[in-house]
């Protein structure tokens, strides 16, 4: 399986909601979050199309192939509007039933380096780790996907 911990999954220069948060963000500010987008996301690149960049954005054959996923994201994240749109798209097809979205109240983007200091951290990096553990146990079936091919980009 695979565990995702606040995923950046749409790097198109588009805003949304969450976005809109990274300009009072002290963790993920929107100049930094512009910042990475530019030194990850070619000049010559279709963000909005190239799955390579925006996984979210994954032809629905690549998504059915993938392991099941577990993802968690803060609710203050300016990256939580990519994690819903990626979820939205997993969900939509019917055999995905292993994957699990959390949104972990009240907690920012980088929330895993507030683990000493803040409770709900704490309690998000507990939940990370029973999920871990269960996708690590041995002859866990989580990892089994189909046989579909990986369609090439367009």
């Amino acid at each position: 399986g695979i565990l995702l911990a606040y995923p950046a999954l749409f790097l198109a220069n588009a805003w949304s909601a969450s976005r809109l948060l990274s300009f009072f963000d002290p963790m993920l500010p929107a100049s930094s979050l512009e910042l990475c987008a530019q030194s990850y996301v070619p000049d010559t690149a279709d963000a909005e199309r190239d799955y390579f960049i925006s996984p979210a954005v994954a032809p629905d054959a690549l998504l059915e192939a993938l392991p099941p996923i577990k993802a968690i994201c803060g609710s203050l994240d300016p990256l939580l509007d990519d994690l819903a749109l990626f979820a939205t798209r997993l969900r939509a097809h019917k055999s995905r039933t292993r994957d699990m979205f959390y949104v972990a109240e009240r907690l920012p983007h980088g929330f895993l380096n507030m683990c000493q200091i803040d409770p709900h951290a704490r309690r998000a990096l507990h939940l990370i780790g029973k999920e871990l553990a269960a996708l690590l146990k041995p002859n866990n079936n989580n990892c089994n996907n189909s046989n579909a091919s990986t369609p090439k980009p367009s």
